[in-house]
């Protein structure tokens, strides 16, 4: 499998380390069997997946959204996995929370989506470790270090060097 990724902010030497090839918008959307989104919810970002994203994937693309809510537009990926151009969406964020009803809701109850609820990790054990981390991660960064546990650190880190310059 080739991972390739699309990042505005992240340096691409900071990706290769990460062990992702750094590609286009366009080129991801032409290349990737599945895409999944790990991205906020901006005005930029809002609808990302939409009729006219999906027309420039290859037929039969997995789409994954992990991320945020109001990523995917509803109705354009209903459309295409009706057609065929989308093979299946894994989804559990959604537009509105709590969790839409599936049974009422014709993109939730197609065959071809899985939905979960955005709960996994919702246990009282996994709030006080949360706030654990939150706090030494405070402690870290005002004293220079960096922060733990911190996935897109190096990108994060490289963008913050870009932006000093």
């Amino acid at each position: 499998m080739v991972t390739v990724g699309y990042d505005p902010i992240m340096a691409p030497e900071v990706a290769a380390r990460a062990g992702i090839a750094p590609v286009t918008l366009e080129e991801l959307w032409a290349r990737s069997d599945y895409i999944t989104l790990h991205t906020p919810r901006t005005p930029e970002t809002a609808n990302l997946i939409c009729a006219a994203s999906l027309a420039r994937c290859k037929t039969g693309v997995r789409i994954v959204n992990v991320a945020r809510g109001g990523l995917l537009h509803y109705g354009d990926v209903l459309e295409a996995l009706q057609t065929g151009r989308l093979a299946g969406v894994g989804i559990d964020v959604y537009h509105t929370e709590p969790f839409p009803d599936p049974a009422r809701d014709p993109f939730l109850s197609h065959p071809h989506v899985i939905a979960t609820p955005h709960v996994a990790g919702v246990t009282h054990v996994s709030y006080a470790n949360m706030g654990r981390l939150t706090a030494a991660n405070v402690q870290r960064v005002l004293s220079g270090q960096r922060p733990l546990g911190a996935v897109n650190g190096d990108a994060v880190a490289a963008a913050a060097e870009k932006r000093k310059n």
